[in-house]
């Protein structure tokens, strides 16, 4: 599963969405629970216009692991595109109590405040 995921992220972080999408679910065959492979596939369909898809899965990867703050912040993302904004800052301020370090978390949530807060 762990070589799998690798080249999952690597395809993923090259915008290939849909090799990415095939081995997201090869690994969740083998491993349901396999939570960042939940919520990548999450991130994915949030860039394709899918949020109800991307929240989810999303919601999926917090259940298996309430520590996932990939899973918070693509939950965040697909509800910001939604305009809940609301839920939205929830989710980035959980993912960033979780990983402070985190900064895709503190710019999306300050992006998701400017543009429509």
């Amino acid at each position: 599963v762990s070589e799998l995921f690798d080249r999952a992220m690597v395809l993923f972080n090259q915008d290939d969405d849909t090799e990415a999408l095939v081995l997201y679910d090869k690994i969740l065959a083998i491993d349901p629970n396999h939570s960042r492979s939940h919520s990548c596939k999450g991130r994915i369909y949030t860039a394709a216009g899918m949020h109800q898809r991307a929240i989810e899965c999303c919601e999926t990867a917090i259940e298996i692991d309430p520590n996932n703050y990939e899973g918070h912040y693509g939950k965040g993302n697909a509800l910001a595109a939604q305009r809940n904004l609301n839920e939205a800052i929830q989710c980035f301020n959980k993912a960033i109590e979780i990983n402070p370090q985190y900064s895709s978390a503190f710019y999306n949530k300050a992006h998701t405040l400017q543009t429509h807060g």
